[in-house]
């Protein structure tokens, strides 16, 4: 159990979280947005987005960690955590701004901007009280494939059914690691679904 619960804390790391929106965005939303841009392309631009979003915090966690500044990858001591958070929320608000400078379509701009500003708002409650990342993200995830399934292309009803069970699994992970007390889990899920209405 502690392992399969390892396994899910690992694959909803909340940096992937975005990376998985936009991917969904690219490919199945709507097919005129990048339309004109073949597979290889927009799997070349999703992989810059992974290598900055997500390969930058990484790598400074990585870091920290080897140098015994921290004693896992999850930081789970609050206080360590304000370093790899700010220069998370750096690195999503400056791909959302080059992104708007290109003009990228705003949905991909939204996702980048709505990650940074979840970042922003669990630094600031990280000051005070220790939150669950990973229930806030995934909670964000299944909270914008709702907003967007109305603008949709594509039918995603079973996606976001999927989405809230794969949530409950994380949320309990959380729990049978002891990351988190359930108030921390709660809470991450009802910030997380916040994101509908900054989108």
């Amino acid at each position: 159990m502690q392992q399969l619960a390892q396994l899910t804390s690992y694959i909803s790391h909340p940096l992937l979280v975005p990376n998985f929106l936009l991917y969904l965005v690219i490919f199945f939303y709507n097919p005129t947005l990048f339309g004109g841009f073949e597979a290889g392309s927009k799997y070349a631009f999703l992989g810059i987005c992974l290598f900055i979003t997500f390969g930058g915090p990484a790598s400074f966690i990585l870091f920290l960690y080897l140098k015994g500044e921290i004693n896992d990858i999850y930081i789970k001591d609050r206080k360590k955590r304000k370093l790899p958070m700010i220069l998370s929320c750096v690195c999503f608000a400056a791909t959302a701004y080059q992104l708007e400078i290109q003009q990228f379509p705003r949905v991909i701009c939204d996702i980048l901007w709505v990650s940074a500003i979840g970042v922003a708002i669990s630094y600031i409650i990280n000051l005070y009280w220790k939150i669950s990342l990973h229930a806030m993200g995934i909670s964000a995830l299944c909270s914008i494939i709702y907003f967007l399934s109305s603008s949709s292309y594509y039918n995603y009803n079973s996606l976001f059914v999927i989405c809230v069970v794969i949530a409950g699994l994380v949320g309990s992970a959380r729990l049978i690691l002891n990351a988190h007390t359930l108030n921390q889990v709660l809470a991450g899920f009802f910030i997380g679904s916040l994101a509908y209405f900054f989108f």
